[in-house]
C-alpha cells in the first residue's frame, strides 16, 4: 500500500524488518539547524502490529517528529 508517502508491508523475518527500516531512514531527509547537525526534516512513523490470520496479538507506534528536538 502507497498513501501519501506511506508504505505498508508484510514482513515475514527479521531480516525484512531490517531492511524495512533501512529503507525507511534512507529516505529520511535531514540538515543542520542551530540545535542539531543533522536535524531531521521530516516526520517518521514506524508501527509493528503483530497478526496471526485476522486476529491482533499487539501494536507499538514509534513516531519521530521533524523539528523536535528541544522538545
Amino acid at each position: 500500500m502507497h498513501i501519501i508517502g506511506i508504505d505498508e508491508h508484510q514482513i515475514f523475518s527479521p531480516e525484512e524488518f531490517m531492511n524495512s527500516i533501512a529503507t525507511g531512514s534512507s529516505l529520511r531527509i535531514t540538515s543542520e539547524n542551530s540545535t542539531n547537525a543533522v536535524s531531521s526534516r521530516s516526520h517518521a512513523i514506524l508501527q509493528i502490529t503483530l497478526k496471526e490470520g485476522k486476529k491482533t496479538f499487539g501494536k507499538i507506534s514509534f513516531i519521530d517528529l521533524a523539528g523536535s528536538e528541544r522538545g
